[in-house]
């Protein structure tokens, strides 16, 4: 009677695998289509393809707005030109945030799981104090450049006019030193991102979670 129960549960077991859908197709095709918008530093459009909360995990929720914050400074009255520098340089730093991506042929179709291996930008690999003595660099060379145009400004506007003057002056080319040599200097960690796909109403799949390791 035992062995007639255990053939029994086998059989069950067997029978209920038979019936699960192989979803490896359409989840496969999200994966890929996440990983070729992460590739191509379009991560507003692969946000779309997550769950609340993996973007962050991966850290492409707020670049703009961190890049904004650090050099605010810069686009205070900014020339039109001063500006989309700064944006060229925003989309050279997610283009640059992963590549040598890869998916990997390990899906698991109970667990709605694939994993990918990839390189990740480590924007802290570099110091923060290089581009102040840039900065600090470019500053002294405009001011030496245009001394008597900024003394008008600061008898007009004062030091904060001054200021904001030598700002614009060297803004272009301390982003041109950002997008070159900044960030040619900074490192690259290897990672494997796993998956988890989940299916909404509709039937679409999205990225539940990302479970970052080193390697």
């Amino acid at each position: 009677m035992k062995k007639l129960m255990t053939g029994m549960v086998v059989v069950v077991a067997l029978l209920l695998t038979a019936c699960t859908p192989n979803y490896k197709e359409p989840i496969t095709k999200v994966a890929q289509s996440f990983l070729t918008k992460v590739d191509e530093g379009d991560f507003h459009a692969a946000e779309k393809l997550c769950a609340k909360g993996v973007s962050e995990a991966i850290a492409i929720d707020n670049v703009d707005k961190t890049i904004d914050e650090e050099y605010a400074s810069y686009l205070t009255n900014a020339s039109d030109a001063t500006k989309q520098a700064l944006e060229d340089y925003k989309q050279s730093i997610k283009k640059a945030m992963f590549e040598k991506i890869k998916l990997n042929d390990d899906y698991n179709n109970s667990q709605h799981r694939i994993s990918a291996k990839l390189s990740y930008l480590n924007t802290s690999s570099v110091s923060q104090e290089m581009v102040k003595t840039k900065a600090n660099e470019l500053s002294t060379a405009f001011i030496n450049a245009h001394q008597q145009d900024l003394v008008a400004i600061y008898k007009k506007s004062g030091e904060q006019g001054m200021q904001q003057a030598v700002n614009e002056g060297i803004a272009a080319d301390l982003i041109n030193y950002l997008k070159t040599d900044y960030l040619s200097k900074m490192k690259y960690t290897k990672q494997t991102w796993t998956m988890k796909f989940v299916q909404d109403d509709h039937e679409k799949w999205t990225i539940k979670t990302i479970a970052i390791t080193k390697g």
